[in-house]
């Protein structure tokens, strides 16, 4: 069973109470999920939809060359997505790629193309579960482990700085990282 909470990096059901989707318009806000904090709104202040990104990478194909396998990370996604589900958060919203579905292709196709559907009064959520690791020759550019990531050739990783940027094309829209 995987856990929930800040020091998993996974939402509590609690948590997700606020990203209720099913509140009126009129009330809707976006919330810090990591204090229950509503945080500035949209361009009119009226949440229309919300969409969801979960990255959960337990087995890595490359685990013989530094990336070990972990225990919970692809079950961590899956309960996170399961949890926004049960919330009524509409599944042609919610992408989830765990484990060999996780490569860094469709990462990159989920972060750059799918999650730009999302209109300016939409909230993302995005969750990654599993490792990173820094650029040993450049140390300030530091990566997501992908599926198919080999860290002796960093840029097979998804860099950071391109989930910040990602994020900052969407504009106005409400979002949260996890």
């Amino acid at each position: 069973m995987a856990r929930c909470g800040p020091e998993y990096g996974i939402i509590t059901e609690q948590q997700a109470k606020l990203l209720d989707p099913a509140l009126e318009p009129e009330t809707a806000s976006s919330v810090d999920v990591s204090s229950g904090r509503p945080v500035s709104s949209a361009s009119n202040g009226i949440l229309k939809r919300v969409w969801a990104l979960g990255v959960g990478i337990s087995h890595y194909s490359n685990n013989s060359k530094g990336l070990k396998d972990l225990a919970y990370a692809d079950d961590d996604a899956k309960a996170f997505v399961h949890l926004l589900k049960r919330q009524g958060w509409s599944s042609s919203h919610i992408k989830l790629l765990t484990n060999e579905q996780a490569t860094k292709r469709k990462v990159e196709i989920a972060m750059e193309s799918w999650l730009t559907k999302a209109g300016p009064d939409d909230m993302v959520v995005l969750f990654w579960s599993g490792h990173g690791f820094p650029d040993p020759e450049d140390p300030e550019k530091v990566y997501f482990a992908c599926y198919d990531t080999n860290i002796r050739i960093p840029a097979t990783g998804y860099r950071m700085d391109k989930v910040r940027s990602a994020v900052e094309e969407l504009g106005d829209r409400k979002s949260t990282r996890l």
